[in-house]
C-alpha cells in the first residue's frame, strides 16, 4: 500500500485524470476533498463539513462492492459538532471579524477581555500598588527592569 500526503495527491492526480476511465469520478472527488480539507484541528462551517461528508459518501458508494446495502455516514458520526464553527461575527461596531470568544473577534477579544484582566492585577514589585502593565510589573518598573534586575514578590 502506498501513502500519499495532500500535496502529493494535488500534484499527481491531475496528471493522471486524462488516463482514467472507470475511476475518474473517484479521482475527481479525492482532488476536491484535498482542496477543501486543510489539515488537523481546522474548524469548518456546517455547510463546508456537510459538503465534505457528501463527497466522502459519494466516493464510498462508487467503491462499494457486492450486494450489501450502502449505508451513508452522517456528518455528526465522524466529527463532533463542537469542531464545526458557526457563522457568528464580532459584536463590536463596524467589525465583521469571525467570532473568537465572548462575542468578539480575536483582535477585540484581546483588547477588551485580556487587557482588562491584565490591568486588574497590581504590580508584583514589593511596595508598589500600581496596576500591572506587562511582564507582571507596572510601566515604571518595566523601564527600570531593562537597566537592572528587580526583586519580584511571588504572585
Amino acid at each position: 500500500m502506498v501513502d500519499f500526503n495532500r500535496r502529493e495527491v494535488l500534484s499527481v492526480v491531475p496528471r493522471l485524470l486524462p488516463f482514467l476511465v472507470g475511476k475518474k469520478r473517484q479521482a475527481e472527488i479525492i482532488l476536491e476533498l484535498c482542496r477543501r480539507m486543510y489539515g488537523n484541528n481546522v474548524r469548518y462551517t456546517q455547510e463546508e463539513w456537510n459538503l465534505i461528508i457528501n463527497l466522502y459518501n459519494e466516493c464510498r458508494m462508487l467503491n462499494k462492492r457486492g450486494r450489501e446495502p450502502y449505508i451513508p455516514i452522517s456528518p455528526s458520526a465522524i466529527r463532533p459538532a463542537q469542531y464545526i464553527t458557526s457563522d457568528k461575527r464580532c459584536s463590536e461596531e463596524l467589525c465583521n471579524g469571525k467570532h473568537y470568544g465572548k462575542s468578539y473577534c480575536r483582535k477585540h477579544y484581546r483588547q477588551k477581555v485580556e487587557f482588562t484582566q491584565r490591568n486588574k492585577k497590581p504590580c508584583s514589585v514589593e511596595g508598589c500598588g500600581i496596576k500591572m502593565f506587562a511582564r507582571g510589573v507596572c510601566r515604571k518598573h518595566l523601564v527600570i527592569e531593562k537597566k537592572q534586575p528587580l526583586t519580584v514578590v511571588n504572585a
